[in-house]
């Protein structure tokens, strides 16, 4: 039976409209509140008066004052935006404040849109609205948690460089013709002294946020009682959660029984995330001659946000994200501390907040700025896969911010992986720390018979000077097998740095993973701050192949095999050791010094 279709006169209902309307309706499902009743932007005109609402204090949503001063097209930001004077309330004295971001606005009695815009050191209160037409748009895209291989590509693929960063959002843009940009969101943070805001504030500074100290930590449920994400509610953006609070802070332009929109411009511009939404407390409004800004604290998380798009942030309620957990145990101060926190799951900001996390639980130490020799281990444990265990030691005069950092590394790496979706289940961290720095340079190398024979010990006796100046011997044998060839030889002998220098320079095809257990495996290979390394290297040629070492090949062998294997499965190894041996020196050793030696048979017997 063929199945025919009603032809529909044109004008009655043209089929890019209905996807509108269709998508649009998607967001006020059944069960779901009504539509909002809202304003057009080709209805809006110059002298239009309304209201707006917002949080000054507390939870209690007020009310303030909106006159349209003009309507602009086409924007770089929004599509189109309203710019309005906004009074009333503390307004007069504070103009429009950071944390404000969201507000609805009201005119003719209809959601108009979001105040979102607006400029530093204005005379006159005045704000940019983004229309709600765009901002309704927001969450018909999906609401489900993003893939969690969005950012990867085949197990077995040949991928060999690591993800860049994402583009940082350093604002949208000023709106034509004028100097607004998008409202700063305030990013309110406890558990954290001013060196680690300060570090945090790095972070988020290209993302147009500014870093504040909030009231306390989350807020618990006797200050937020009455509180719940309707529109003019404070809505916060929570990255970090427990002994440590860090949350993004803004408005609720709307929000029905299952979905919640926001801030009229976006968050971090990263498109489908899943963060957790929280409700948020305004303990008072700073005023300043710059930009005035809502000191906030976050609340009990509601939901997950799971939309940020260049008119707003959108997310669903009684959803929560999967956060990273965090455990650091910290031994050296005035007495052992444990440190509990999650951070948001996210390519470009897991690794900094944990990294952030370490630094603002040392804050507390009052020992990220004076000499620190520190030990760190870090263990992160990874869903299917072997954990990562990395053990060492730094020192300096910021040797706490020196491991801090060191540990964010391997995270990164893990999580910008190219090969397979990555979840890590836990990050725990033990680090124990000295008041001084313990650090020794290699001054020099003093070998008493530079030609050997075959068999015999090599001796070597290597000059330090420690910080601040006292000098000392290390003396090691270097056992040289009975079978050694007639040769000229290099001693090598250094720190850390060094060390791994040589190595990846003998063989540098093992240091480029091909899959994600290749690269776990390379992420826990570290050369210890405090060891001396001592190795004797010949100068012959080989190859690694599928990460194993084929040294001292002939050059028949080298080109023929070099030849027969896939080029991504091989890469060349310059020189191997005869003997390489690692001295425990219990300071931080720098510098590195070269000599030749000598192996022949007919050497002078010792």
């Amino acid at each position: 039976m063929r199945i025919g279709f009603k032809k529909v006169p044109t004008g009655m209902f043209q089929p890019v409209r209905a996807i509108a309307i269709f998508a649009s309706a998607s967001l006020f499902a059944a069960g779901a509140a009504a539509r909002p009743n809202t304003i057009g932007i080709g209805e809006i005109h110059e002298g239009m008066r309304g209201y707006g609402l917002t949080v000054f204090s507390g939870v209690r949503i007020d009310t303030f004052q909106v006159e349209v001063l003009a309507v602009l097209r086409n924007q770089s930001g929004p599509a189109d935006a309203i710019v309005a004077r906004v009074s009333g309330g503390p307004l007069s004295e504070t103009g429009v404040a950071q944390g404000m971001s969201g507000s609805p606005v009201y005119l003719d009695g209809r959601l108009a849109g979001a105040v979102a815009w607006t400029s530093t050191f204005s005379k006159s209160p005045i704000a940019g609205i983004t229309p709600i037409e765009s901002m309704l748009e927001i969450p018909t895209r999906p609401m489900t948690p993003p893939p969690p291989d969005r950012y990867a590509s085949s197990e077995s693929g040949s991928a060999r460089l690591f993800l860049n960063p994402a583009p940082r959002l350093e604002g949208t843009g000023a709106l034509s013709g004028t100097e607004m940009m998008p409202i700063r969101t305030p990013v309110a943070v406890a558990g954290a002294d001013a060196r680690a805001l300060a570090f945090l504030q790095n972070i988020l500074e290209p993302y147009g946020m500014t870093v504040l100290q909030s009231g306390g930590g989350a807020v618990g449920s006797d200050s937020l009682r009455n509180a719940k994400l309707e529109p003019g509610a404070s809505l916060g953006v929570s990255l970090v959660r427990g002994d440590i609070n860090v949350a993004g802070i803004g408005t609720v332009t709307w929000a029905d029984s299952t979905t919640v929109i926001g801030f009229g411009h976006p968050m971090f511009f990263k498109g489908h995330v899943d963060l957790p939404m929280s409700l948020a407390y305004v303990h008072f409004l700073w005023p300043s001659q710059v930009v005035s800004y809502k000191v906030a604290s976050q609340g009990p998380v509601v939901g997950a946000l799971r939309q940020d798009r260049g008119s707003g942030i959108a997310g669903v309620l009684n959803e929560r994200p999967d956060m990273l957990p965090v455990e650091i145990r910290i031994s050296g101060g005035p007495q052992p501390r444990v440190v509990h926190y999650e951070v948001v799951r996210d390519t470009d900001l897991s690794p900094q907040l944990v990294t952030f996390g370490v630094v603002a639980s040392l804050s507390d130490l009052e020992a990220l700025g004076i000499p620190a020799s520190v030990e760190m281990t870090q263990v992160i444990e990874i869903e299917g896969r072997a954990p990562v265990r990395r053990k060492n030691f730094f020192t300096d005069f910021g040797g706490l911010m020196l491991a801090a950092q060191a540990g964010g590394e391997p995270i990164d790496a893990l999580v910008r992986n190219p090969f397979a979706p990555v979840r890590i289940e836990r990050v725990v961290y033990e680090i124990s720390f000295r008041e001084n720095i313990e650090a020794a340079f290699i001054k020099g190398l003093e070998i008493p018979r530079r030609v050997i024979r075959p068999g015999e010990p090599l001796v070597v006796r290597a000059i330090f000077q420690t910080y601040l100046g006292r000098q000392f011997e290390k003396t090691v044998s270097l056992p040289i097998s009975s079978d050694t060839p007639d040769g000229v030889y290099t001693l090598r002998v250094g720190g850390a740095d060094a060390a791994q220098r040589w190595t990846v320079a003998r063989s540098p095809g093992r240091f480029i993973p091909d899959n994600l257990d290749h690269l776990i495996r390379l992420l826990n290979y570290e050369e210890r701050n405090d060891n001396l390394t001592l190795e004797v290297v010949n100068r012959d040629i080989g190859m690694t192949v599928d990460d194993q070492e084929l040294p001292s090949l002939p050059p028949s062998v080298f080109e023929l095999m070099r030849s027969a294997v896939p080029g991504g499965r091989i890469g060349p190894i310059l020189g191997t050791p005869l003997v390489r041996t690692q001295e425990p020196m219990g300071l931080y050793v720098l510098g590195s010094q070269e000599i030749s030696v000598a192996v022949y048979r007919f050497a002078r017997p010792r």
